[in-house]
């Protein structure tokens, strides 16, 4: 280990030996370094808001503008609104590129995001954060680099401008994200997720913000360096790029930023299960795949190549009857008979006795056909 993490002790430049006894090495970019919401949450986890603040931390509108306050805290704060002994659960949220802290609320019997104005902080006598929105990932690695130079040979007090003079042999590049569509099942939000409205439902409690998860893989796309040694290939140096440039830029102590030119993306995830499983993913050619759970939505039931995931549909009348929640994706739920007595006209009874390949199958009566129809909504 060679250069480690100021912030976590990690080490992110390792050496090893090649069978040549040439040392080759290995630098890895931390995900914290590209994205806040990976960092430690102990930076306002805890932290305090007198009421004396107030005046100067938000405007008329309640947008936080207290640069001092607005830096501490970060979008996905689990926030108490304090009165004394009493006590509401707010956020602090993003909503276009301003920050609010916010309180569930109703609209016409709709659960909503409700930014506070100044004249309701001061109904409180604090603000205290309970769960910080920097989610304490430091370990999750955005980028690794393989070369045959020691990045720090040049400057060892600064980080490298890495090209093609180091010998570059690999590269890859992960791209995070966290804010991502609606689930349709389990009660969950249908639609989109944005931070362009005020009057929107949590997005933090229904799985739309606030997770990070894989976006995209990208690898570099290069010619790579071939010499010849007594007309053999020299297998021993062989394989450097030709040209290279990293994927991600440092920016001044802020956030890094990605430089994507020529790098190529061999995968992306185009939809997340609010449980944190992987939906629906496509591969550079644009063809896709996708996944669909069930049994209390942690066990894969069907899985499909060169289909969306609003493409298909399984049924198996396996675990509908589990009671965890209404997966609204594809089912005949809504046309099972209450009882295992002789169906109504267009319902169905499941049967153990009888089964293919599972544990149940479905009695439809004679002269009976049961048919679904199934509206394809936004968030599938």
């Amino acid at each position: 280990n060679l250069l480690y993490d100021a912030e976590t002790g990690q080490p992110i430049l390792t050496s090893t030996t090649t069978e040549f006894k040439d040392p080759i090495y290995t630098t890895g970019i931390p995900g914290h370094w590209a994205y806040e919401g990976l960092a430690g949450g102990y930076k306002d986890v805890g932290f305090d808001i007198p009421n004396a603040a107030f005046a100067s931390l938000v405007n008329s509108a309640g947008q936080i503008t207290n640069l001092a306050y607005k830096n501490m805290l970060y979008p996905g704060d689990e926030i108490a609104l304090i009165n004394g002994t009493t006590q509401v659960k707010g956020y602090v949220d993003q909503i276009g590129s301003s920050y609010y802290f916010t309180i569930n609320g109703f609209s016409s019997g709709t659960p909503i995001n409700v930014p506070l104005t100044v004249a309701q902080l001061n109904t409180y006598n604090k603000i205290k954060v309970l769960r910080s929105g920097r989610h304490n990932l430091q370990d999750q690695k955005v980028g690794a680099i393989t070369s045959f130079t020691n990045p720090l040979y040049n400057n060892p007090t600064s980080w490298p401008n890495l090209n093609q003079n180091y010998g570059v042999t690999q590269a890859s590049a992960v791209e995070l994200g966290n804010l991502w569509q609606g689930y349709c099942g389990c009660g969950f939000v249908a639609g989109g997720g944005n931070t362009s409205g005020s009057l929107l439902p949590n997005q933090y409690i229904q799985g739309i913000k606030g997770n990070y998860r894989k976006i995209k893989d990208y690898t570099y796309l290069t010619l790579r360096n071939q010499t010849k040694q007594n007309g053999n290939s020299n297998i021993r140096v062989d394989g450097t790029f030709q040209n290279f440039s990293p994927f991600w830029i440092p920016n001044a102590g802020n956030d890094w930023v990605a430089n994507p030119t020529n790098w190529q993306w061999v995968s992306e995830a185009t939809k997340y299960s609010p449980y944190g499983f992987d939906l629906e993913n496509k591969d550079a050619l644009n063809r896709f795949s996708g996944a669909q759970y069930g049994y209390q939505q942690t066990m894969p039931v069907a899985v499909t190549s060169n289909s969306k995931y609003k493409q298909s549909a399984n049924e198996s009348f396996e675990y509908n009857d589990l009671g965890f929640c209404p997966d609204d994706h594809f089912g005949y739920n809504q046309h099972q008979a209450n009882t295992y007595a002789t169906p109504t006209p267009g319902t169905f009874v499941r049967l153990q006795k009888y089964s293919h390949t599972g544990k149940r199958s479905i009695k439809v009566a004679p002269t009976q056909t049961i048919t679904i129809t199934k509206q394809i909504n936004q968030c599938q």
